[in-house]
């Protein structure tokens, strides 16, 4: 039997996270439609498995319930955030304005793509536990940083005058 190069170990390591990746989208992508069709609280997880096409069990090997299920949607789009805003604000040029234009582009880019997981997150985040609740908390405070330091820019620059600062990135 040929021995494995570190190559091919590699590459098979790099398939298999890429199946266990689209595999979770598939059920993430599945549970936002079912939880708009029927509502988060009417959700199970059997039914949630035979809409993403996988077993229960499957379904529980990613998820530990319909929780879970609820903030990994809402943590999935605060990724997207969290990788697109920076780089679009980066992008746009030392110009305040233009880089806090970029950033809420962005942001609406990405809530127009992911616009059912969004309307979720807005309408069953209150669901979560405390716990859930906090590291949802934490990560829009992190995701919308590079705002709120465009702000902070422009209010060094004198372009943005008797701003607040919380209330403009909040909006």
């Amino acid at each position: 039997m040929p021995r494995s190069t570190p190559t091919a170990t590699a590459r098979r390591a790099a398939v298999a996270a890429h199946r266990i990746e689209a595999r979770r989208a598939q059920i993430l992508t599945a549970a936002t439609e079912l939880m708009q069709d029927v509502g988060f609280h009417a959700m199970s997880m059997q039914a949630l498995a035979e809409r993403a096409e996988v077993s229960v069990g499957l379904t529980y090997s990613y998820f530990g319930g319909k929780h879970d299920v609820l903030r990994a949607v809402i943590v999935d789009i605060l990724e997207d955030f969290s990788r697109q805003v920076p780089v679009a604000v980066a992008a746009a040029s030392d110009d305040p304005v233009a880089r806090l234009q970029a950033g809420v582009i962005a942001f609406c880019e990405i809530i127009d793509a992911k616009r059912a997981g969004a309307e979720l997150a807005y309408r069953e985040s209150a669901t979560l536990d405390a716990d859930g609740r906090a590291a949802i908390k934490a990560l829009e405070l992190q995701t919308s940083e590079p705002l709120r330091q465009a702000v902070r820019d422009g209010i060094a620059a004198g372009v943005f005058r008797e701003v607040d600062v919380e209330r403009v990135v909040h909006n």
